[in-house]
């Protein structure tokens, strides 16, 4: 509100309505940054993003605005239904903390800087401010299938198993929980673990049957590759029970 009686003042901001109240929502130097920024990423420049944003974003972080106290915690929430699931998670686990929410260009510019960081190869950075978005959007899928996608540039599977058994623990939406099986298929496969890959594939098209064809590729390459690990027919409760004794 300062900031926008502050341009009227001294005119460098139209009277039309509109424009106000576009400067009102997204006049904020930090929205302004991401927009810029995903300008730039989709253009294919990731290191002109990453320098639109990172240092309004580094600005905020030194401040402390959006850090967890004891009694505060800041979160992101795509939708009703994500907040009221973590508000029965929090009340669960005896959680009184008050839940504040970060704005939309707070959520975006973290993607933006690990997103782009990703693509230029700092890959230590691109995991750092993956983590900080998982941390403040728990219920988001993408924070999770993002988080995992940075720590397989690195080989840290585990890392990236324990990050999609987290997904799947908190997936609300077919979608979440999809692509969270599907993603989990690729690395029990990297770790070796055949019977567990092919019964997360089995799970992700009974979520997302659109990924089909996807799925069906990869499976004839897993079989050829080991068919002989591979059970013949895998009914859905017998993919639930293999997935269980892996501890997903």
């Amino acid at each position: 509100g300062e900031r926008v009686v502050r341009r009227l003042i001294d005119g460098t901001l139209s009277q039309d309505p509109w424009t106000i109240g576009e400067e009102f929502v997204r006049g904020d130097a930090l929205t302004r940054a991401t927009d810029r920024a995903k300008e730039l990423l989709m253009r294919q420049q990731p290191r002109q993003a990453f320098e639109a944003v990172a240092a309004v974003l580094d600005q905020i972080e030194r401040s402390g605005r959006y850090r967890d106290t004891e009694r505060v915690k800041y979160r992101y929430f795509n939708s009703y239904i994500e907040r009221a699931l973590f508000n029965r998670m929090q009340a669960a686990a005896g959680d009184a903390s008050t839940i504040l929410l970060v704005p939309d260009a707070y959520y975006e510019a973290h993607l933006i800087v690990s997103a782009a960081s990703l693509m230029t190869g700092d890959t230590t950075r691109a995991i750092a401010h993956a983590g900080l978005w998982r941390s403040f959007a728990p219920m988001d899928a993408r924070s999770y299938l993002h988080l995992a996608s940075c720590l397989d540039v690195v080989d840290s599977n585990q890392e990236a198993i324990d990050c999609l058994c987290e997904l799947l623990e908190r997936a609300h939406d077919p979608m979440g929980v999809g692509f969270g099986y599907y993603r989990m298929a690729y690395f029990q496969w990297k770790s070796g673990n055949i019977a567990a890959a092919q019964a997360c594939y089995k799970l992700a098209m009974q979520f997302v049957p659109g990924a089909l064809p996807m799925v069906v590729m990869e499976l004839m390459v897993l079989h050829l590759q080991h068919g002989d690990e591979l059970a013949p027919d895998l009914p859905r409760e017998e993919a639930e029970r293999v997935c269980g004794a892996h501890g997903i």
